[in-house]
């Protein structure tokens, strides 16, 4: 990763260690940004690449990351619309999203 850096300007990305992620998640919310997106791809030694897409006053904002032994803090604590995003990545790519409260698999309607 990345040396520490000042949280990444408008448009821009930043990219964190996974012990900082959740610290430099919650300056980007008080600054009033809101989660839109995660994206994630298979990374060197098993691990996964993350990136977060932020949005604050129509700007997009990034902060890229990766798994350590495959887990990463959730934002569910900050960001309650990172439910859906980190289940379906957990799914997919066997992620342990931790603090998250409900990681069980996403079903369709009347799959049981």
């Amino acid at each position: 990763m990345e040396p520490e850096e000042p949280l990444p300007e408008a448009g821009a990305e930043k990219t964190c260690d996974p012990a900082d992620f959740l610290a430099a998640a919650a300056s980007l919310k008080r600054e009033g940004a809101v989660l839109s997106s995660i994206c994630a791809c298979p990374d060197e030694g098993g691990e996964v690449a993350l990136r977060y897409f932020f949005e604050a006053a129509g700007v997009l904002r990034a902060l890229r990351t990766r798994t350590s032994g495959r887990s990463i803090d959730s934002l569910f604590s900050l960001f309650a619309n990172s439910d859906f995003l980190e289940r379906e990545a957990s799914k997919l790519f066997r992620i342990k999203f931790l603090g998250h409260p409900n990681l069980a698999a996403l079903k369709k309607p009347g799959q049981t």
